[in-house]
C-alpha cells in the first residue's frame, strides 16, 4: 500500500511540475464541507431501519489552471465517513454504528462556466482513499438462539502438477 501511495504521489508531483510553475495558474485553497452518509442492504430491508450519519470533509486544495475554462485539481482531504442501522425482527433488536476516517487524495480535471470571480465547475477523475480509523459500535440483542447447527464443511489437498 506505501508503494502504491508514493507511486500516486511521484505521478502528481510529475504531472504538475511538467508545466511552467507561473503565479497566476497556481491556486492554493482550503476546502470544508459535510459528508452525508447512508448503506443499504436488500436483503435486511424488512427488519434493519437505516438513518444518515453526518461527518465532516476538510482539507487543501492545489489548482493549476491550464486556460480559463479547465484546470487540474489535487486535493488532500480528511473525509469522516459512516452508517447507522437499527434492527427490529422477531430474531433480534438493537443498533450498529459505524464511523470511518480517511484520508482522501483526488485528482480530478475541472471544467468552469461563466466568468467573474465567483464561478461553478463540474470535475472528474480518480480519487484515492487510505483508511486512517474505523469504529464500529453494536448492541443486538438476540431472541432466539438454537443450540445446535448443521452444515457440510470439506477441506482441499494442495495439488501439485
Amino acid at each position: 500500500m506505501n508503494k502504491l501511495l508514493t507511486l500516486f504521489l511521484i505521478s502528481i508531483f510529475l504531472i504538475l511540475s511538467a508545466y511552467n510553475a507561473e503565479a497566476q495558474r497556481m491556486m492554493i485553497g482550503a476546502r470544508v464541507g459535510a459528508n452525508i452518509g447512508n448503506e443499504a442492504a436488500d436483503s435486511l430491508s424488512s427488519v434493519a431501519s437505516n438513518s444518515t450519519v453526518l461527518g465532516m470533509l476538510g482539507g487543501l486544495q492545489f489548482d493549476y489552471l491550464l486556460d480559463d475554462t479547465w484546470a487540474l485539481s489535487l486535493q488532500v482531504l480528511y473525509d469522516q465517513n459512516g452508517a447507522s442501522s437499527r434492527y427490529n425482527s422477531d430474531f433480534a433488536t438493537g443498533y450498529v454504528n459505524m464511523n470511518l476516517n480517511y484520508i482522501e487524495i483526488p485528482l480530478v480535471l475541472r471544467m468552469s462556466f461563466g466568468t467573474g470571480e465567483l464561478r461553478p465547475y463540474v470535475f472528474i477523475g480518480p480519487s484515492m482513499g487510505i483508511l486512517l480509523s474505523g469504529i464500529q459500535n453494536t448492541s443486538l440483542y438476540i431472541r432466539e438462539a438454537h443450540y445446535y447447527s448443521f452444515g457440510v464443511s470439506s477441506s482441499s489437498l494442495p495439488i501439485r502438477w
